[in-house]
This record gives structure tokens, sequence and C-alpha cells, in this order.
């Protein structure tokens, strides 16, 4: 009981050194529930710009143009002189300005007519490739129905009309009244807390755990402790529970944090199973923690240990980065990490439809593998050691 309390307050002791990550990963959960409750894409609407467009050749296939451009954007009316059109541009009275000269229409028979017209915009400008691209495909549309035997006045119209034509598309979950049973589940939201949970609980054990067992592990504190009354096996068990002990007190930081931030998401059938997968890493952090306390003998050298592991594992299991957007290799690498089969289930989970796959159960039990894997290295390590001091 006294190596269990002793250690106990060694580690409480250390934990300073583990807040700066907790705080860490506070500010990127707040930043990233923020971010997500602000920038719903279902709110997305088309912007108008300011558009300017000056027509040299005054036909019929130039003013329809003129015309479609007015129908997307705000027309706007600027001097012919050429040396104002930059002042124009740089104090934004008109983002994008479109030229249309003489003999454009003339142009459309034999497709040359791209050379009659001519743009400008500012070049940190973004506009310009809406507007062009808005443009040419008007054109494009209007040499279709021109080769089709339409005439130009007909071909204008359609080409129009063609442009007009819009596909209505509903998100999943966007609309309360939208049945349910029928759409895709709506993204989970405090699964962005959990996603980011692997590299804080790795820092923050490495830091507080781990150099509380260096310090355990120091010849001269083991062989105070090995002349007591109490046994190898009490003293193995005190370490262990007060370990044990020291991830409740965890688990329960990180509970209060995530009530707080999403009371309205927490009590959920979905957050019991983010429970319990953030409880299987936790086990497989501890067993990481304990194999670089047995190979690690400066305090020093656990912040470089933590940045290593936990930065790595994380931009290469898809923590800060989506898997979508790391190539084939990296992700098929990545299995070979415990954090890889981390993420597989808060993934699944993101999208929670009241049960969890056969896919996660065994992402789960993988995790469970690594983590008395790395245990029992760890406990090799130790014998070797002790092996090798008993033979010297």
């Amino acid at each position: 009981m006294q190596i269990y309390k002793t250690f106990l307050k060694m580690l409480i002791r250390n934990m300073p050194s583990g807040m700066l990550y907790l705080g860490i990963f506070i500010s990127i959960a707040i930043v990233v529930a923020n971010n997500n409750q602000n920038n719903d894409i279902s709110s997305f609407t088309s912007s108008r710009a300011d558009v300017a467009v000056i027509d040299n050749d005054n036909t019929e296939l130039s003013e329809a143009l003129k015309d479609y451009i007015g129908s997307c954007h705000n027309i706007v009316n600027i001097s012919d002189d050429k040396e104002k059109w930059t002042d124009e541009l740089f104090y934004r009275t008109v983002d994008y300005i479109l030229v249309i000269n003489k003999g454009f229409e003339d142009g459309v028979t034999g497709r040359s007519y791209a050379d009659k017209l001519e743009s400008y915009s500012a070049p940190d400008s973004n506009t310009s490739y809406i507007v062009q691209s808005q443009a040419e495909s008007y054109m494009q549309n209007v040499c279709a129905c021109l080769d089709s035997g339409y005439s130009m006045e007909e071909s204008c119209k359609k080409a129009a009309d063609i442009a007009q034509i819009q596909v209505n598309v509903t998100l999943s979950g966007a609309d309360k009244n939208e049945d349910v049973s029928d759409a895709m589940p709506a993204v989970n939201t405090i699964s962005y807390f959990f996603t980011f949970f692997p590299y804080v609980i790795l820092c923050l054990l490495i830091n507080t755990l781990g150099s509380t067992l260096i310090v355990w592990n120091k010849p001269e504190l083991k062989a105070r402790t090995a002349v007591s009354g109490t046994s190898f096996a009490a003293r193995n068990a005190g370490i262990v529970g007060a370990m044990f002990t020291f991830s409740c007190i965890i688990i329960m930081i990180f509970t209060v944090v995530c009530v707080v931030m999403y009371k309205d998401d927490f009590f959920t059938k979905a957050t019991l199973y983010f429970g319990l997968n953030a409880l299987c890493y936790m086990l497989v952090s501890l067993s990481v923690t304990f194999l670089i306390a047995q190979l690690s003998k400066k305090l020093s050298a656990l912040s470089i240990w933590s940045n290593i592991i936990g930065l790595s594992t994380s931009f290469l299991c898809g923590v800060f980065v989506t898997r979508d957007l790391l190539p084939d290799k990296v992700v098929a690498f990545s299995k070979c990490l415990p954090t890889y089969w981390y993420i597989n289930v808060t993934e699944e989970l993101k999208y929670y439809n009241g049960s969890l796959s056969s896919n996660s159960w065994i992402s789960i039990g993988i995790q469970l593998l690594f983590a008395a894997a790395i245990m029992v290295i760890s406990l090799v390590v130790i014998k070797n050691r002790q092996r090798k001091q008993e033979m010297a």
C-alpha cells in the first residue's frame, strides 16, 4: 500500500507537465467544434460579382452574351478609357472587365471568337475564373445550337435556357423534415473530440507516467525498495494499481471536458462506444509509455519520444489529416500502428446508426492485442536487464 501511495503521489506531482497537452487538446477541440458549427455547407449561396462589359461589336450575339452575364452578376458601367481600368480594379470598383471586340459574332462560324474577347481582373481575384468559365460555357452552348441548325437568335435564347438549368441538391441530415430512414445519419459532432484523443493521451502519459517510471527505475531507489519488507509482487502490484488509478483520473478529466463541450450529444449510446474505444487506446498508451520508460534513462529524452511517436502516428493514421488525403502506401503502412485501428472506430461512429459493425469490434480487439504485445516486449526488456545485472 505504501508503494501505491508513493507512486501515485509522484504521478500527481508530474501532472503539470502533462496539463500542457491537455490545454492544447481542449483548444483544438473548441476551435474544431466552433468551426464545424459555423461553417455549414448547407447554407452555401452563389455570390454575384461586379462585372463591366465593354461591347465594341454591338451585334446580336454580343448583346446576348452581355445579357447572360448580367443575369449572373452585377453589370457595372465604367469608362472606355483603358488606362483607367487598372484603378477601377485596384479600388475594387469592378471585379472583372470583359471586352468584346469587333468581329466577335463573325468569328463564331470559324470558332475564332475567343480571340475577340479580352478580360481584365485583379491578380488576387478569384472572380475571373468564375466569369470566364460561365462565358465559355455559354458560348459553347451557342455554337452547339448553331451547328444543330438554329438561327443566331434561337441559339442565344436556347444557350441562356440551358445555363439556367439547375440541380437541386439536398444534404443528408440538413432538413429536419427529411425522412431519417432514407438519409445517411448526420455527422456525430462529438467525434471531433475523440479524433484528437490519441495524440494527447500518448504525449500526456509519456511526459507524466514516463518520467515517474524513469525516476522509480533508478538503481538507488530500486535498491532501497528492494530491502524493505514488501515483496516483489506487492511492489509491482502497487505500481500497476497506481498507474491504473492515474489513468482513471485522466479519463475523468477528459469526461468532464467532454460533458461541458458536448452536453447535448454526450448522453447517447454512441458516446459509450467512443469511450470504450478511448479506453482501449488508453491501455495501448500505457503499454507504450511503460516500454519507453524501460528504454530511456534520461528524463530529457521523453519529450523527444512523445513528439516523435505522437506526431508521427497522428499524421500517418488520420488524426490530423484525413486518410482521403494520404497516399495509399502511407495508409497501408499505418495499419501496423494501433492508432490506425482506433481511427477506424471513430470514423464509423461519426455516422453512428444504432449499431457497431464487426469491423469496428475487430479494430477494438486489435488495439488490445497491440497493448498486450507491447507490454510483453517491455517485460522481456526488464527480464534481460535483470539477467545482465545478475551476471555482472
